[in-house]
This record gives C-alpha cells, structure tokens and sequence, in this order.
C-alpha cells in the first residue's frame, strides 16, 4: 500500500509540473504575439481589431535636419613635451608615466660636468676682471690727483682713463658670460612647464638627449577638450563659438562643448574638416577617451509617428492603424527617436491614421 502511494503522488507531481510548464509556455507565446496570425511589417492582422477607437493622429512626411554622429577623442588643453635646449646624457628621471606633476617641478637631469666647468672658468674670469677694474680705478684716481698738481701730463690721465673703461667692460663681458654659462647650465634641469600628468616617457637614464627631443610628455590636468574630424560636406555646420552636445564615458554622460578651433580647410586625403572643442571644467573623463558629437548634414524628409502610438513586445512593434472605422493591429520598424517621436523604416505610409496608445 506504501509503494502504490507514492507512486500515485509521484504521479501527481510529474502531472501539476507539466501543467505549470506548460501553462508559462502559453503565456510567453502569448506575450510574443504567438496566437495572432504572423504579419511581416506592413501588413495586417485581422484578427486583432478593435471597435475602441479613441486619439487618434494622421502620419504625414516631414522635412528635418539629418544628423550625423562624428568620433571624437578627449584630450587635455595643453600637451607639454619637455625637451632639453642642450645636448646631455640624461642622468636622472624623477617622474614615470602616470605620475603626477607641479608646474615648475624637477622632472629629468642631464650630466652638467662641462657645463659646471665653463660656469666655474667664466667666474674665474670676473674675478680677474674686477681685480684689474679695481687697479685701473686706484691708478685712474692718482693720475687724476697728480694731474690736479700738474704733476702728470694730460697724456698721463688720459691712458687711465682709457684702461679704467676698457677694466669695467672687461668686467661686463665677464658678468654676461657668467650670466649665459649659468642660464646654459640651468637647462641641465628639465622643469614641468604646467599642473599635469606624465604620459609617455620618449627617454631613460643613460640616453643621450638633444634640443628639440622629447623626454618627457605632460597632459595638463582638468582643462580638456575633444578633437575629431567630420566630413566636408557637412563642415557647414561647424561655427566658431558654436556650441555641440558631446557624448562619452561608461556610463554615458553628455557635456555641453564650445568649438573653438576648425581647420579653415578640409584634408584632401580624408575629405574631413579638423575641429577642437572646450569641454567644461566639470567634465569628469580622462584625456585618450572616446566621445562623439551629433551634426546637422543636410535635411531629408521622414514618416515620423509619437512614441506614444508604438507598443513593443520584445522586439516586436507595433501600432493600431484605424481603417473604416476600425483599429488594425499592424507590426512596424522604426529607427531614431526624433523629440518624442520616432522614425518610421517600414509598416506605415503617409495618411495613415494610427490610433494613439491607452495610458
């Protein structure tokens, strides 16, 4: 009696399990529209019409702007690449990439062994100068005194007088070499010329660098801007001062830019016009990030339909299109959202009368 007992509830289980399954796959047929006869875009569904006909709007073409979404990268205001005026071994690099950066701030040195000897020798050189400066003045004062007496000729005087000035330039010269020597030497010590942060590092300890060749390369922090590139035909709607909507970051987020910079020529390689906008101070992306800004190209005319008036279930849309008096339930494809409606691709055609959807 026990085993046929629990035979009958395993019965019973298995019996109530296929029920449930089966009733939840009914219901998604059901969702997805399975028990209404299959109609491509376009064409109609009889069995779903309805006497209820409520608001209703009529579809017609409309002429409007046709945007373009152009790529664009983020990238800082200012871009440094700190290069030496002097050739030198670089013998220290105080900074990697990613590191952050002061303006004014140590980033890299060169070897300043020769440059330290000729700004030794050109003090040495001063201090010889102003010890016969003083000598030439200590004799100009006592030719000046016996001149005075006419104990000197005027020929006397005039020869202390001329090694007096001759002694102060050669002080002068000595002062400017030690003022080029010292200037020479302090390019021996690579400075971050803004508030940023390093990038790329072309060199390392040990290299040889020369003027004019990156050692380093800083991004100014906080002031960013996107570059990017939109074709010719549509470069019309780039306007100095003009505002744009950029998009990027995960999540998205959209800021507010200000062009600032266009090429005033399109590249005849790429057919493409060259422009920089401002990002605002606020903007929380990162220099080598991905954004896009919409342009207006042209215009062209599009069956636009309220978003109100679609019904979607799953991928599937659809409208109820009103037709001697009656709602037809007919399947369509729509493509961008245009301020609260959206583009029709196919399904519809100008002069239908589409029945708006019940709050």
């Amino acid at each position: 009696m026990h085993a046929e007992a629990h035979g009958s509830n395993s019965r019973k289980t298995l019996l109530y399990g296929a029920a449930a399954v089966s009733a939840l796959v009914l219901m998604l047929v059901w969702m997805e529209g399975g028990f209404v006869g299959k109609a491509v875009p376009g064409l109609q569904a009889e069995e779903q019409k309805s006497g209820a006909i409520g608001e209703t709007v009529t579809l017609s073409l409309q002429t409007i702007a046709d945007t373009t979404v152009w790529p664009a990268t983020v990238a800082a205001r200012i871009v440094a690449r700190i290069s030496p005026k002097v050739a030198g071994r670089v013998v220290e690099i105080t900074r990697k990439v990613g590191d952050g950066v002061q303006r004014g701030e140590v980033v890299a040195r060169l070897e300043a062994k020769e440059l330290g000897a000729r700004l030794g020798q050109a003090r040495a050189q001063l201090a010889g100068a102003e010890a016969e400066a003083i000598r030439a003045r200590t004799e100009l004062i006592r030719s000046e005194s016996l001149y005075a007496k006419e104990a000197a000729t005027r020929q006397t005087l005039e020869t202390a007088q001329a090694a007096a000035r001759a002694a102060n330039a050669q002080v002068k010269a000595a002062q400017d070499a030690i003022a080029e020597a010292g200037s020479v030497f302090g390019e021996t010590e690579l400075k971050s010329p803004v508030d940023g942060t390093v990038v790329s590092r072309e060199l390392d300890r040990g290299d040889t660098a020369m003027p004019g060749m990156p050692v380093l390369t800083v991004q100014e922090s906080g002031r960013l801007r996107i570059e990017g590139a939109v074709a010719e035909r549509c470069a019309g709607a780039l306007r100095g001062g003009a505002s744009l909507t950029a998009k990027g970051g995960t999540p998205e987020q959209a800021y507010t830019v200000e062009l600032d910079e266009i090429a005033p020529a399109a590249d005849p390689a790429t057919r493409t016009v060259w422009f920089k906008a401002r990002l605002p101070d606020a903007a929380a992306w990162q220099p080598g990030a991905y954004a896009s800004v919409a342009l207006p190209c042209g215009r062209r005319e599009v069956l636009l339909i309220p978003e109100a008036a679609v019904t979607r279930i799953g991928q599937i849309e659809s409208v109820r299109v009103v037709e001697q008096g009656r709602a037809v339930l007919r399947h369509i494809r729509t493509g961008r959202t245009q301020d609260g409606q959206l583009e029709v691709l196919s399904g519809l055609e100008p002069g239908d009368t589409v029945q708006m959807a019940s709050p």
